[in-house]
């Protein structure tokens, strides 16, 4: 039973896993229920002081799981920039690190709290149902790890909750979609740049309620839709080429400098053309001297052919 218990994922044998809501699962998800709820009916019977104890033990055994996983991965060398505790449920630790020292503080909990409620523990909930640590044997160190930190931040704002400490409101809705966005696009480029995929932002994990729903909106999204959306920016692709092939020819050409002098003032002049030919300059020339009855001498033309070039100088 233990004879991978440190053994990563890459190097297990196949099949060696355990399936979403089978036997070992449902063991699992009781023992964490039972648990949970013995440990409310303990925390409802403590004074406010071992109440305010408990849950400094709950944030501390929390960020211990954290920080153990972390030692064992790099211990074992299996520690990179994709196994980092960047995951929602991970910072979920953190956060709770500081509503515990605010309370510790101030003596009161503040409406931060229900972030914990409202966001944290539901995706801890979604963890325990749905892990994504089940390519690991149900004794795992990973799988031992994954159901007791869940369960952990799981149990932190439920005690609040069933104390009367946290009341969610509302108003206060907009504290977790605040967070939301100042967490996550930070972690999408985070993820772009070593290919991870912490919070599941770019890739839904198998078998899970969010690839039902990246499923669903692939599924909504009509393809008239798609195409209309893909005519666009083929319109746009071309409007942008045409632009760039528009500027190309108004640059692209020559310039003539023609020196010539008026024999009959004796005054030399030079004369720059741009995108025509030699002949055009002579007929011009021409023309001007008929028309300002001047005999007229090309000394010399020169001309250089322009071209839209990108030179890179440094």
């Amino acid at each position: 039973m233990y004879t991978y218990f440190f053994t990563y994922q890459d190097a297990l044998p196949e099949n060696c896993g355990f399936p979403i809501f089978g036997r070992m699962h449902f063991i699992w998800l009781t023992c964490i229920a039972i648990v949970i709820f013995l440990l409310c009916r303990i925390y409802l019977r403590l004074t406010k002081i071992r109440q305010l104890q408990m849950l400094n033990i709950t944030v501390l055994l929390a960020l211990c799981c954290t920080f153990t996983q972390d030692a064992i991965l790099t211990v074992t060398g299996h520690m990179n920039a994709r196994m980092l505790p960047f995951h929602l449920c991970d910072l979920a630790g953190f956060f709770y690190l500081f509503l515990q020292m605010q309370a510790l503080r101030t003596g009161r909990w503040t409406s931060l709290v229900e972030i914990a409620l409202c966001l944290f523990m539901p995706g801890a909930v979604l963890g325990i149902l749905f892990p994504v640590w089940n390519v690991y044997p149900p004794f795992h160190y990973m799988t031992i790890h994954g159901f007791v930190y869940h369960a952990l931040i799981i149990l932190y704002p439920w005690l609040l909750f069933v104390s009367g400490n946290i009341r969610p409101k509302t108003r206060h809705i907009w504290q977790p979609v605040l967070l939301l966005c100042g967490i996550v696009p930070p972690v999408y480029l985070f993820n772009k740049k070593f290919d991870s995929n912490y919070m599941f932002i770019n890739v839904p994990p198998e078998n899970t309620p969010l690839e039902f729903l990246a499923d669903q909106f692939n599924r909504n999204t009509s393809p008239g839709k798609r195409n209309s959306l893909k005519k666009d920016i083929q319109f746009v692709r071309a409007k942008i080429t045409h632009s760039f092939k528009r500027i190309a020819k108004l640059v692209d050409g020559n310039i003539i400098s023609v020196t010539f002098l008026e024999e009959n003032s004796g005054i030399k002049w030079k004369r720059l053309y741009t995108n025509v030919s030699v002949e055009d300059v002579k007929s011009h020339l021409k023309l001007i001297s008929y028309l300002k009855e001047e005999n007229i001498q090309i000394l010399e033309i020169q001309e250089t052919k322009t071209k839209n070039s990108l030179t890179k100088l440094s």
